[in-house]
């Protein structure tokens, strides 16, 4: 399974990763993002997956002040 997480940083450039998921004890998938650096204000920081191929509905959370 892949992830693709996308958002803006603060001065305009784009944040955009795709990465493989990792499995943890129990079966749960995850993927750990270090982008250190501050994100627009009003921006949407997005993440999607890919499983079988085919990607995913993004869910997004919108970054304020």
């Amino acid at each position: 399974m892949k992830v693709h997480v996308y958002g803006t940083y603060s001065n305009g450039g784009k944040f955009d990763h795709t990465g493989a998921a990792a499995c943890s004890y129990g079966g749960s998938a995850y993927v750990n993002w270090y982008p250190n650096a501050h994100f627009r204000d009003g921006t949407l920081i997005c993440a999607r997956t890919q499983f079988k191929n085919e990607w995913s509905n993004p869910a997004c959370i919108q970054i304020s002040k």
